[in-house]
């Protein structure tokens, strides 16, 4: 009886984070498709997506470029008992942890237990890494790849807006090219 009732809550979990996954990738496409810039609010969503699929646990998700090992950006969620702030969690052991192929990571620092989720991307400069408040994953039914998708979606958000900034001229570059471009003839 006890197997029974531990199958269907694991059938129940699995359908819940089914249904989670559907709606954000839904939602993730219409806002795609609906809004010509994407902003903070759709990374914000997919943080707190991931926090919520592992029972509402403050997260981070933290975007590193991995050959300067500079945080790039960091989008935090917290479940009503305030911001994570301080995510302690040196960028040299997130590239470890990229280095290393591993899909998902325990580690424990400054009291805190963390479960850290790279993004499956292997090449270019910016990774995106979840970075969860919450003790190691002791059931039998922990999936990463769940939370796979969540890193996965994150980075390719980030990349997007990344390269609309990119894309953006500052106005010192303008200026610089208007100054070299003549205008016309002096006579």
């Amino acid at each position: 009886k006890r197997e029974l009732v531990s199958s269907y809550k694991y059938i129940g979990s699995l359908n819940r984070q089914m249904d989670m996954l559907k709606k954000l990738t839904n939602d993730t496409s219409v806002s795609i498709m609906e809004q010509d810039k994407l902003g903070k609010d759709l990374l914000q969503s997919l943080v707190t997506a991931a926090a919520a699929n592992v029972g509402g646990v403050p997260a981070t998700l933290r975007f590193v470029n991995l050959e300067k090992l500079r945080t790039e950006r960091e989008i935090h969620h917290d479940n009503g008992g305030g911001r994570p702030q301080d995510v302690p969690v040196a960028n040299k052991d997130l590239k470890r942890t990229h280095e290393e192929r591993k899909s998902f990571l325990h580690l424990q620092t400054d009291g805190r237990d963390l479960l850290i989720v790279p993004s499956d991307k292997r090449q270019g400069d910016v990774k995106a890494f979840l970075i969860l408040h919450t003790a190691p994953p002791a059931q039998e039914d922990f999936d990463p790849s769940v939370l796979k998708v969540f890193a996965n979606q994150a980075e390719l958000v980030y990349r997007s807006l990344r390269q609309e900034d990119l894309s953006e001229r500052p106005a010192i570059e303008l200026v610089d090219a208007a100054t070299r471009k003549p205008a016309g003839e002096i006579g």
